[in-house]
């Protein structure tokens, strides 16, 4: 035999009934059956608040010092957060100007190496590419000691100024 069933469900103060249709009797029930009569309304449990401590005047005076604590801390993050900003830039600023004097070296040592090897057709080009390696590397170390700098270091700023493709003049 199939009987139909509702189902209460409480939502906020609400009491929502919803018909789930027919059930054979052999499945096991967790509804009651539907009833004729009006649906009663099931009392909703509500939380009580828990009652605020009251504090002390100490308490509260301690909890304003550790608030103007904690904002001054902030603060202080805020400005070491800036700077930090401020020297990073300057620090590209810094890099952008070595990748400038590398490029420029590069081209001082291509402009030396053409002069000693001129670039002909049917001439061996071996000799001007190998000059032209020897002054770069000797106007690149230049660079690296005018500033402070290792090889690799050096290396890093130019992959760098490529990668964002920094302007070359």
């Amino acid at each position: 035999m199939l009987k139909t069933y509702e189902k209460i469900t409480l939502i906020g103060s609400l009491v929502v009934t919803l018909t789930t249709g027919c059930i054979s009797q052999k499945e096991p029930v967790k509804t009651r059956p539907m009833s004729t009569s009006a649906p009663t309304e099931t009392p909703i449990p509500t939380a009580t608040p828990e009652p605020t401590p009251t504090l002390s005047r100490a308490e509260r005076r301690e909890r304003k010092r550790e608030a103007k604590r904690e904002a001054a801390r902030e603060r202080k993050a805020e400005q070491e957060a800036e700077r930090e900003q401020q020297a990073k830039q300057e620090s590209e600023d810094e890099r952008r100007t070595i990748f400038k004097e590398i490029v420029a070296a590069e081209d001082r040592a291509q402009q030396e190496a053409d002069q000693e090897y001129p670039p002909e057709v049917g001439v061996d080009v071996m000799p001007g590419i190998n000059r032209n390696r020897e002054l770069e590397e000797k106007y690149r170390a230049q660079v690296a000691e005018q500033h402070g700098l290792s090889k690799e270091e050096l290396r890093k700023i130019v992959v760098e100024g490529a990668t964002k493709r920094w302007p070359l003049q």
